[in-house]
């Protein structure tokens, strides 16, 4: 190549077409960080209202058990006067009867004791959906602001392949270049303009989730790469929690069913008036159920088949939790690894390898397949370290919610 050709395609680059070169700005986007998405979510996500709701449906099954049993009252007409051969062989009497259940045997208490118990597993759900949210908010975030960066890289992907275009264009209209460099710079320029379609969707796509996530229904935010908030550890591990109360549930069921196999005993207290003769009666009385037949044996060893269950899945959880901490571990060492090595070496080094080969090919000292894949290895690295630092924000949510820990905010659940 010609002194003449490297200037040439010098100008070509450096006076490519401004429109071309400048993509248009996107309208100004609400600043969003972490922290802010977080505090959003406590303060209004469906996920916690439903919980919450459960959580009081809970105590109000609670206040409903405690209750005693309502009594009876019934109304009799003894001895109605009768036609033919009966006609007033006996006097007429009107009955008022009032019947109480007595619960003798603790079964109110028992009653009591089980519904206690769906309060306290559903206040481990609740602790628990807070520790899910937050960890799908922190992903949820991560991947959108991901999915921005990999926008911007695109984009200078685009710019680079447009300016490229245009330089080559020049040259082949000049002469000085094939016309195949033409059809291969311009194939190049419309795969990175596909490649920013996709990204733009994938973008749109992730912010959409983390609004659904934030319960929000706007979903133009201007993400930051900002830290976590420091966090702080729930009381008891959610998960743990939850499993233990699921197995005090499941013993109170068992004492329960067990309260029932005693019959409930029921007073019965009557005043009966007669009304041929001028006399009235109080009527006294106890009935109770013989348990002859159903002594509810089916009912408590259901109980206690799923008491031995839910122990099974307390030991299940507990090395589960341990399995997910490891794991979630050996991400976060792997990606951090990763970004190190990207920042430290291949970044800067494709960096400076697409420069180096812009001059290159400018001097004629490289083909234009070799600006192509230095081109295309930079673009690679750039979007590569944005995939490890989602990685590490997502792996870093799920230690966190392995150990039950969320993000310390000013309004917490």
């Amino acid at each position: 190549m010609n002194k003449s050709t490297m200037l040439a395609l010098a100008t070509a680059l450096a006076l490519a077409d401004p429109p071309a070169r400048a993509q248009q700005q996107p309208a100004a986007r609400e600043p969003l960080s972490l922290a802010g998405a977080l505090a959003t979510a406590f303060r209004q996500s469906p996920l916690l209202e439903e919980a919450q709701a459960g959580s009081d449906a809970e105590r109000a099954r609670l206040q409903q058990a405690r209750l005693r049993p309502n009594p009876e009252f019934g109304v009799a007409i003894d001895n109605l006067p009768t036609r033919g051969p009966l006609e007033g062989a006996d006097a007429a009497a009107t009955a008022w009867t009032l019947a109480m259940p007595l619960e003798i045997s603790g079964q109110r208490r028992a009653r009591a004791a089980l519904a206690a118990a769906g309060v306290d597993a559903a206040e481990a759900g609740r602790q628990l959906s807070a520790v899910d949210l937050a960890r799908a908010v922190r992903a949820a975030y991560a991947t959108a602001l991901a999915a921005d960066e990999t926008v911007k890289v695109v984009s200078a992907d685009v710019e680079l392949a447009r300016e490229l275009e245009t330089g080559v264009g020049k040259l082949v209209d000049g002469g000085r270049e094939p016309p195949l460099r033409a059809v291969t710079a311009n194939i190049e320029r419309q795969t990175a303009e596909a490649a920013l379609a996709t990204a733009v969707a994938d973008a749109a796509a992730s912010q959409a989730n983390l609004a659904a996530l934030i319960g929000r229904q706007d979903t133009l935010f201007a993400l930051t790469p900002t830290p976590v908030a420091r966090a702080v550890a729930a009381p008891a591990n959610p998960d743990l929690a939850i499993a233990r109360a699921e197995q005090q549930r499941a013993n109170a069921r068992i004492a329960f069913e067990r309260s029932l196999r005693a019959p409930v005993p029921r007073l019965n207290l009557g005043y009966r008036q007669f009304q041929q003769v001028p006399a009235s009666a109080v009527t006294v009385g106890v009935s109770v159920t013989l348990p002859l037949f159903n002594r509810n044996g089916g009912n408590i060893a259901a109980a206690a088949a799923e008491a031995r269950r839910a122990e099974a899945s307390q030991r299940r959880v507990a090395l589960e939790i341990v399995a997910r901490q490891r794991a979630a571990e050996a991400r976060i060492t792997a990606a951090a690894a990763q970004i190190e090595t990207l920042n430290g070496g291949l970044v800067p080094g494709a960096e400076e390898a697409l420069r180096i080969a812009r001059l290159g090919y400018a001097a004629g000292k490289f083909s234009f397949l070799d600006l192509l894949n230095a081109q295309r290895s930079l673009g690679s690295a750039r979007r590569a370290l944005i995939a490890a630092r989602r990685d590490l924000a997502i792996a870093q949510a799920e230690r966190d919610r392995a150990l039950g820990i969320i993000p310390e905010l000013e309004a917490k659940p």
